[in-house]
């Protein structure tokens, strides 16, 4: 948890925001996912909150 909160708090700004905005979006999807019973709603929301924040990592890596 200590590595992740390091991680975090050593991005840029923008790339802060783009982490916040994937995993509102991938939250967002799979709750929308679970409250109609939609599994293709469900598997897009856990794919924008599992790889919206590694897709900024490797972005990050690549921008220094």
């Amino acid at each position: 948890m200590e590595g992740a909160v390091g991680w975090y708090a050593g991005l840029h700004k923008f790339y802060r925001i783009l982490v916040l905005a994937a995993a509102g979006v991938g939250a967002l999807g799979v709750g929308a996912g679970m409250a109609t019973g939609n599994g293709a709603i469900f598997a897009i929301g856990l794919a924008w909150l599992l790889g919206g924040p590694a897709v900024v990592s490797v972005a990050s890596r690549l921008d220094e």
